[in-house]
């Protein structure tokens, strides 16, 4: 037969375990939190950075395809310039 006194400290020392199970699992779920808050932070800039850069790049592509703008003399050999 148990005696009482015997089982007062393991009913203390279960909750002890339980209650420093609490506080990891606070602690872990309050860093995953702030870990994932400063990943999408990074993210987004990233994001931000490379759509910046991909416009740059159309932007160049475009005016790369574009004709040479013409010179004074070439504008008035035009079609428009030679019906004025």
């Amino acid at each position: 037969a148990k005696m009482d006194g015997e089982e007062a400290p393991l009913d203390e020392e279960a909750a002890m375990e339980a209650q420093t199970r609490r506080q990891t699992l606070a602690r872990q779920k309050l860093f995953r939190d702030e870990a994932k808050k400063r990943i999408m932070r990074v993210c987004k800039q990233a994001s931000t950075m490379l759509d910046d850069a991909c416009d740059r790049i159309g932007q160049r592509f475009l005016s790369d395809r574009l004709p040479p703008a013409l010179l004074e003399p070439e504008r008035s050999l035009t079609k428009e310039a030679l019906s004025d």
